[in-house]
């Protein structure tokens, strides 16, 4: 005899693991400061190439203003400026990508739970269906 809530669960169950469930679990194999580290670190290792490409495209653009005044140029007030350009706004990402990072592990971990929760209720589903096969 089918039951149609458990052919709801398990419906449901299948199609967390198809689509976001993947994901989620691979999250969850990381410790939460592990998964929020590599993701700050991916984050600035890509801030550093972005500013690095966005600068070198700036000179580039005006580098006939820059070949004009060689003799007249302050070279450390250059660098300190683009320095200090590039740790405000690899700050700035680092904690935005923190936030993003943290709360994509806590919404795995909590779906994970979820998902936990139904299959403790469908191993329960089964256990009394066999308890009653038996009788």
């Amino acid at each position: 005899m089918l039951n149609e809530s458990k052919i709801k669960m398990m419906t449901k169950m299948a199609a967390y693991e198809k689509h976001e469930g993947r994901e989620d679990i691979a999250i969850c194999r990381y410790f939460k400061s592990d998964y929020v580290s590599l993701g700050v670190l991916k984050t600035g290792i890509a801030i550093t190439l972005a500013y690095l490409v966005c600068a070198a495209l700036y000179f580039v653009c005006h580098i006939d203003e820059y070949l004009r005044n060689l003799a007249n140029l302050d070279f450390n007030s250059i660098v300190v400026g683009l320095g200090k350009y590039y740790i405000i706004t690899l700050i700035i990402f680092s904690v935005i990508a923190f936030v993003i990072y943290y709360v994509r592990y806590e919404k795995a971990k909590k779906n994970i739970r979820a998902y936990e929760k139904r299959l403790k209720k469908l191993e329960k589903f089964y256990k009394n269906e066999e308890r009653n096969k038996e009788r």
